[in-house]
């Protein structure tokens, strides 16, 4: 019986919920983490939280663009444009441990009984899809991800949308969102998957935690002041709606009608 979480955003209020709800329940093997594990005021606790457990983990978005920066790989603008400030915000107010744990985790990992992929119990994880780690999948294209992979069960994230399907045996699934769901529900969400001997069944799992007091924090943090997505995230969190679209469709809009010149294609925390 595994837990699995994805995109925790740096949410410490938000995981140690879900952790309290997990350790009410019974008995559970590992915990896996589908990435976006960075990207918030309390991001260093939340993955020395995620190592004391002996979690698995991989990158996320957020994780590739910290990577990047640690490792001299990202573009010259990801060093001075006000676009990137969460980014060098995230790289300078995490240890370098973590750091080095970051620029080491894979981009999607298998687990599984006795670490041999391919076996009949073997779960792949990944943030974005076996191709590129911010590509979405969700049941309609779950066929050509399945295609591309032999693993009896894939673990998505990065959608915030938590969902189960099957192509013919084999299961996809999405475990939701740690912080900010987007389906309405404005508390933390996760999964349990559970092998009942024949195939691994997944089990979804909302809780409630103190909004107030989490966003009263959040807003004395220095990751508020990073710019105003940090202002989107807590709306969203908020209010389990996703505000990054318009967010990023108003910048957009007003660097066109400005001339500015758009560098990359923005930055989706989730």
């Amino acid at each position: 019986r595994l837990a699995v979480f994805s995109d925790i955003h740096g949410n410490l209020p938000a995981l140690d919920s879900v952790l309290a709800d997990l350790r009410g329940l019974t008995l559970w093997d590992g915990i896996l983490v589908a990435g976006d594990i960075a990207g918030g005021p309390w991001q260093q606790a939340v993955f020395e939280r995620l190592l004391e457990l002996g979690a698995r983990m991989v990158q996320g978005n957020v994780e590739q663009g910290i990577a990047r920066l640690a490792l001299g790989t990202a573009p010259a603008f990801y060093s001075t444009s006000k676009q990137y400030a969460m980014v060098r915000w995230e790289l300078a107010n995490l240890s370098h441990d973590i750091i080095d744990l970051i620029c080491d985790l894979p981009a999607q990992e298998v687990w599984g009984e006795d670490g041999q992929a391919g076996g009949v119990g073997n779960i792949r994880i990944m943030h974005g899809s076996p191709r590129q780690i911010t590509e979405h999948v969700f049941p309609a294209n779950l066929g050509e991800m399945t295609a591309i992979t032999r693993e009896p069960v894939l673990v998505f994230g990065h959608s915030h949308l938590p969902w189960q399907a099957r192509a013919g045996d084999r299961l996809g699934m999405n475990p939701g969102a740690v912080s900010f769901s987007q389906t309405g529900f404005t508390g933390a969400q996760y999964a349990l998957l559970e092998w009942d001997g024949e195939t691994w069944r997944p089990t979804f799992r909302e809780v409630q935690y103190d909004l107030v007091s989490m966003a009263g924090n959040y807003r004395r943090s220095a990751f508020w002041r990073t710019g105003p997505l940090a202002r989107v995230y807590l709306r969203s969190i908020l209010t389990g709606i996703d505000y990054l679209p318009v967010f990023f469709g108003i910048a957009n809009r007003l660097a066109q009608e400005a001339g500015v010149r758009q560098r990359g294609a923005g930055r989706r925390g989730r």
